[in-house]
């Protein structure tokens, strides 16, 4: 499903975005492929949420965060933060 939403890997040049597919916020803002982390358990942390962001967005997108107080679920919430 995650390529589905980005395009498919290369190869060689690795996660390369096609202009009608969508931005991995996390990577754009953190740029970290092994954050990102939202269900945290003792066996092992895991990136199960992500939050996708249009090319036409990037410029507006300013960072993005994992809210590890939040109470409710089994895993916890990203928040992005776009200027307007």
């Amino acid at each position: 499903a995650y390529s589905t939403f980005t395009g498919p890997k290369n190869k060689r040049y690795g996660q390369v975005t096609e202009v009608n597919r969508y931005l991995d916020a996390w990577l754009l803002g953190d740029g970290n492929p092994s954050g990102g982390h939202t269900k945290f358990e003792s066996t092992n942390d895991r990136r199960i949420d992500y939050a996708f962001i249009s090319s036409g967005l990037a410029e507006k997108f300013k960072k993005i965060w994992v809210d590890r107080k939040a109470q409710g679920s089994d895993h916890q919430p990203l928040w992005l933060e776009i200027e307007i």
